[in-house]
């Protein structure tokens, strides 16, 4: 066989591969999550969202297809800047910056998995370590409320939170917990 005949063998592509189309890609790979079973509800939604809006950004910079999507696109969407919780434009926050990287490498490393790409466009973006200085231990009065909170409310999920909250837990880690 010679090495033109090897080139025209069929590769087995997923059915969103045939299109390139990076919403169609997006479905197919936000369905294989559901499918695994493997994310907890909360970070299957987040990253549904994530990757449904970076087909939406992608789209707006006249990228429509998974092949079209580069480096320079990822890490522009990574650090997009965003609406706060008060509705005003500001730049993204290191953690919405580490959310939407996170989100994007699982898309790409599912999207390889089905065989929709070979490419992942999210190796080597780089973007600020967390800030560990933002942490601070509970005051005697929060301290005090985050105890009473978790005698009145639902007993185990509570107060297991509040132990850890107590312990030094960032709220971020919390959500392992509740997914």
């Amino acid at each position: 066989m010679s090495i033109g005949e090897q080139l025209l063998l069929p590769l087995g592509w997923g059915p969103a591969m045939a299109d390139g189309s990076l919403s169609a890609a997006v479905a197919a790979v936000t369905g294989a999550w559901i499918a695994d079973g493997v994310l907890a509800t909360q970070t299957l939604d987040k990253f549904g969202l994530l990757a449904r809006r970076f087909a939406r950004f992608a789209a707006a910079h006249d990228v429509t297809t998974l092949a079209g999507v580069d480096q320079v696109l990822v890490a522009k969407f990574v650090a997009a800047k965003g609406r706060t919780r008060h509705g005003t434009v500001s730049e993204a926050a290191v953690a919405t910056m580490h959310n939407r990287r996170a989100a994007l490498r699982a898309f790409y490393r599912t999207a390889r998995r089905l065989r929709l790409t070979l490419d992942d466009p999210t190796t080597d973006i780089d973007i600020p370590g967390r800030a560990s200085s933002a942490q601070r231990p509970l005051s005697d009065d929060e301290a005090a409320l985050v105890r009473l909170f978790s005698e009145r409310a639902t007993p185990t999920r509570h107060a297991a939170t509040a132990a850890l909250l107590l312990a030094g837990a960032h709220t971020g880690e919390l959500g392992v917990l509740h997914g």
